[in-house]
């Protein structure tokens, strides 16, 4: 018997369950490191380690061989044994399928439950860990698919079911509400309906209630309730008895319009109340894709930062063999084997499932099918495997056959009967699922749809309120189902106005349908009638009615204008004879058409400049709703080519304020819809220097909308846009002075993105491009304000590139002259936000920088300044959240700086800032700076928690950390910014575990940081990579490594503080 590390035992299970199967390096680092962003390094230096262990020879391979070029395969025989020989027969499955298809594992299915045991038994320890901490309340998310069900019902409350363990609790009974169901019912009173099941034995907890009485006593006697439950507890059962809640897909709440947040918060606030109770547990489910929504309700996210949150990961490979294998052998069925390839079934199916989102699902309804497709002696057949199409097209291929058995107006049904299921959320276009009441259904072929859907398990049918009802048996249908994918994309559309309407209606009936909150004539309405008229989606009787009396108003102010226009009319004919003065007046009208669109061009342009230097986001929304309010009073046919114009700078100024606010998607249509106009007017005046202005600064929003993403790619070709409309407008005017300027603004942007992407020469040369037009357009221009800070601007970028490059000093003269010359701007107009903005970030930019070479106290001061300056401009402007995220960095800079004398003592303090920081991002998820922050506030928190000696929360907290990072790097592996963050945060981890004495998990941690840096670190002079580099080199024993980038910083001048701690420690 020899012991191997986890990491080399992962990769020889992976092997071994591909049996004489070549598998890729990549495939073997995407499923046992969980990710492809490293080099094959990894996985050649485990294969020697797996080599050593088994006495193996790379030369003459006895177990593992090396295929050139494709990867590692086993050729010694693999005889499965311990779990997979260890299942017996069980009677209790004669005849019975093992498989759950798309329905979820529950409490009677623990036996066929196989798989998730690490995960059932993390979970189990997570509620301990809550309920010992006197909330006892645990959040489980994953993705749609992941198990969270199955895990909850047929792992965990199984496993708290037994005899209570020694400080331990012991569940005495359950109860289950799944919110998808709740369907019209008063939130409370489905939870006091689920909690009427609650037993003792063979008693109920509240004998003689009722669904009313007891919702009443949830919501005025609570504390009452809670206390004659903890008395009837304490005389019926045994020391550390339990009751348990499991709310089931939460995400449910947030799609039901019906809803408002103040019900779901003191929905919420009753959960809260229970789990803090002695004897009662809360497990919640939901989808994490609705993080967002669980973000802005406190209650639900107070203990993420103490472990509260447990995230459902993927099964490893060894974990779908179990799935897979284990069932079979309890039910007593075998796996055919393929004659061409030779390969087992079971083999297949663990090869096919690794790696897709959908896996879970997916296989079990594979397997599901294949039980049903077995021969008489219980084989699993290969070829009705591939008659199915795999488990990519396993679902699909069935839901087709079971449509295409049906009638013609039964298969006609399906659009219908999918639009009382199908929802797409307004806010985040999210694509999710609920039940609907059988009542809904209008005819006899949805009806006999729906039964079939039911009878073949691709629906289920479930209680909807008091009512029976349907639903998807799984959202996976959504995704896999060509027939449901093709309808969705064809009425995205449609379904994104019912979600908007949705929501619209909620607020309509919140304010007793308030006459203010109809839908205006407009686009809004206009959509709403036709979503209304197209009989494609089914909407509430609410929503309806919102539609209809929005339309009848509509009607009437039509009536009334078109009376005003007889009047005008016969005014008119009665001023018939009066020739001349109607000439006149018409002159006069002219002229003063003329003087309301100059005003209004003053506004959409001069005035609007003037606002933004004083950071006014409420008066520019209101130039520029006002702007676009006269314009559609007019015809858009006989719109003149200034009138567009304005329209396309209204709309462009709407996204400027809604990118300000964190709201990327409404700015985003706001310049699409510009754009369009622009397009237009171009192909018509090809030569107007104004449209082409207004399309490079359209180009340029979009762009910074992408950078914020981290879509660097998207973001260069919209940049390049920016560049290519700015030198047609220079080409024009060689000697207009704007053109310049709007070429260097572009510069600056491709700059930015190639500094993103760690090319700091390209970088260099956009940014002094861009500070020469600067400098040649201010000597026109001295007294140019925003000219002059936009050069501070690309003064700091160029100091980003000399830092990047390790010129440290050379980088510091650029901040200070950055810093020079916004101080002097913001000196002479105090009031302005523009230039007291500027001058915090030069501030930031040399505090930062200021921590690199070891002057902690002058940081200190200025990110006292930078603080004080942002708090002054949010108190102005409370809606702007990009100042609240620069506020949010000063902060947590200033508590980096604090931690160095007492990490312990500013955990209060990041708990805040952290707070904070998770309300911005989940307004705006995809920006990725922001969420790079928050992963770095709770690195910090991490810190503070160990020097508390809480290694336990420390390591939930950086754990966090790494999950939310590994997802921001999954979206753009070109990120090097968050590539560093992550590695220096696993260098964080790597602490942790090392002070906990789990030397391999820190091990392991340390690695994972040097694969990320290595392919920069050789040759960089960039201290945010030599610093972790060094340190994992250390960790790992490469002394040699590790002593060549301590060189390289000390020749450019690194002496951070943690850094000079590090290395005084491990001389």
């Amino acid at each position: 018997m020899r012991r191997l590390e986890p990491r080399v035992m992962d990769v020889l299970v992976t092997l071994c369950g591909r049996a004489n199967m070549v598998v890729s390096a990549e495939e073997l680092l995407r499923e046992v490191w969980g990710s492809t962003v490293y080099s094959d390094n990894p996985v050649h230096k485990t294969i020697t380690q797996l080599r050593a262990q088994l006495g193996d020879n790379s030369k003459v391979p006895v177990y593992i061989e090396t295929i050139r070029k494709r990867g590692y395969r086993t050729i010694g025989e693999v005889v499965r044994q311990a779990a997979d020989a260890g299942v017996a027969a069980n009677p209790a499955l004669a005849g019975r399928s093992p498989f759950r298809g798309l329905q979820a594992f529950d409490e009677n299915d623990a036996a066929i439950f196989f798989g998730r045991r690490d995960a059932t038994e993390q979970l189990r320890q997570t509620v301990i860990s809550q309920s010992r901490a006197g909330r006892a309340l645990v959040v489980v998310l994953g993705p749609s698919g992941a198990g969270k069900t199955s895990l909850v019902r047929a792992g965990l409350l199984p496993s708290l079911a037994r005899p209570v363990a020694a400080g331990g609790i012991a569940m005495v009974s359950s109860v289950t509400l799944d919110m998808a169901d709740v369907g019209g019912q008063e939130l409370l009173l489905a939870l006091a309906s689920s909690l009427l099941d609650w037993q003792l034995g063979e008693n109920p907890c509240f004998p003689g209630a009722s669904g009313d009485s007891l919702a009443g006593r949830l919501r005025d006697g609570l504390e009452t309730l809670l206390d004659e439950l903890q008395v009837t507890l304490g005389a019926g059962s045994a020391p550390g008895s339990h009751l348990l809640l499991f709310v089931d897909r939460l995400e449910a709440i947030f799609s039901l319009a019906r809803v408002s947040d103040a019900q779901r918060e003191q929905f919420f606030l009753t959960l809260d109340r229970l789990a803090r109770s002695s004897h009662i547990i809360v497990i919640i489910a939901c989808r994490n894709d609705f993080y967002p929504s669980i973000a802005r309700f406190p209650l639900l996210i107070a203990d993420k930062s103490r472990g509260g949150h447990f995230d459902v990961t993927p099964p490893a490979a060894a974990d779908i063999a179990q799935m897979i294998r284990l069932p079979a052998q309890a039910a007593g069925l075998s796996f055919g084997i393929d004659p061409h390839s030779h390969a087992r079934l079971d083999d297949l199916l663990c090869q096919s499932a690794s790696g897709s989102p959908d896996a879970l699902p997916l296989l079990q309804y594979t397997l599901q099918e294949l039980y049903r497709l077995r021969t008489g002696d219980g084989e699993l057949r290969c070829d009705a495997f591939h008659h199915l199409g795999g488990i990519e097209g396993a679902i699909g291929q069935r839901a087709e056959e079971v449509i295409s058995a049906l009638t013609e107006a039964q298969r006609a049904a399906l659009p219908r009967v999918l639009s009382m299921l199908v929802t797409l959320s307004a806010g985040d276009d999210t694509l999710a699922s609920w039940r609907a009441p059988r009542s809904a259904l209008r005819s006899a072929g949805e009806r006999e749809l729906v039964d079939a859907l039911v009878e073949h398990r691709l629906f289920v049918s479930e209680l909807v309120g008091d009512e029976s009802g349907f639903g998807l048996a799984h959202e996976a249908l959504l995704r896999r189902w060509p027939r449901v994918t093709s309808w969705i994309s064809e009425h995205r559309e449609l379904l994104r106005t019912r979600g908007r309407i949705a929501l619209l209606t909620r607020r309509w009936l919140a304010e007793k349908r308030s006459a203010d909150l109809l839908l205006p004539r407009g686009k809004q309405l206009d959509e709403a009638l036709g979503l209304l008229q197209s009989g494609v989606v089914t909407l509430s009787a609410d929503e309806t009615d919102l539609i209809q009396v929005s339309a009848h108003k509509a009607r009437w102010r039509d009536r009334i204008r078109a009376g005003v226009i007889v009047v005008i009319v016969g005014l008119a004919v009665l001023a018939g004879g009066l020739g001349v003065s109607a000439v006149a007046a018409k002159k006069i009208a002219e002229r003063r058409g003329t003087q309301a669109e100059g005003l209004m061009g003053f506004m959409l342009g001069d005035f609007a400049d003037k606002l933004r230097p004083i950071g006014r986001l409420d008066l520019l929304d209101s130039v520029s709703a006002k702007a676009l309010e006269y314009l559609a009073s007019s015809d858009s046919a006989q719109l003149n080519n200034t009138s567009l114009t304005h329209r396309a700078k209204a709309l462009e100024v709407i996204g400027e304020v809604r990118i300000a606010r964190g709201d990327p998607r409404a700015a985003m249509e706001a310049l699409e819809a510009a754009q369009a106009i622009l397009l237009q007017q171009l192909v018509a005046l090809p030569r107007d220097g104004e449209i082409l202005k207004q399309l490079g600064n359209n180009a340029f929003w979009q762009g910074q909308i992408r950078l914020n993403q981290n879509d660097y790619a998207q973001a260069e070709h919209l940049f390049g846009q920016y560049l290519y409309y700015s030198d047609r407008r220079y080409a024009l005017a060689p000697d207009d002075v704007d053109a310049w300027i709007e070429q260097s603004y572009a510069h600056n942007n491709l700059g930015t993105v190639a500094l993103k992407r760690k090319l700091p020469r390209l970088a260099a040369a956009e940014f002094l491009l861009s500070v020469d037009l600067k400098m040649r357009a201010l000597e026109k221009r001295p007294a140019d304000k925003t000219l002059a800070v936009e050069l501070a601007d690309s003064l700091s970028w160029v100091g980003a590139t000399k830092e990047t490059a390790g010129e440290l000093a050379a980088a510091l003269a650029l901040y200070q002259r950055e810093l020079s010359i916004a101080q002097a701007l913001h000196a002479g107009s105090p009031q302005d936000a523009l230039w007291a903005n500027r001058q915090a970030r030069a501030l930031q930019h040399l505090a930062g920088l200021k921590l690199a070479l070891g002057k902690a106290s002058e940081a200190a001061n200025d990110l006292a300044r930078a603080q004080e300056i942002l708090n002054q401009l949010i108190a102005k402007e409370p809606s702007n959240r990009t100042w609240q995220w620069n506020l949010a960095l000063s902060e947590l800079q200033l508590l980096r700086i604090a931690s160095y004398h007492d990490a312990g003592a500013t955990l209060p303090a990041l708990r805040e800032v952290s707070g904070k920081l998770a309300e911005l991002t989940a307004l705006d998820p995809k920006r990725a700076d922001w969420a790079r922050l928050d992963a770095i506030g709770r690195q910090l928190t991490a810190v503070a928690l160990l020097a508390r000696h809480q290694a336990g929360a420390a390591k939930a907290a950086v754990e966090e950390a790494v999950v939310r990072l590994d997802r921001l790097l999954d979206k753009n592996l070109a990120d090097s910014h968050t590539r560093e963050t992550l590695a220096a945060t696993l260098l964080t981890l790597a602490e942790i575990e090392a002070a906990s004495g789990a030397t391999g998990a820190a091990h392991a941690a340390c690695a994972r940081a040097a694969g990320l840096l290595e392919t920069e670190a050789s040759g960089s002079a960039d201290f945010r990579i030599l610093d972790p580099w060094l340190k994992s080199q250390h960790c790992l024993g490469k002394d040699d490594q590790a002593a060549a980038a301590r060189a390289t910083l000390s020749h450019i001048g690194y002496n951070e503080h943690t850094f000079k701690l590090y290395l005084s420690n491990t001389k």
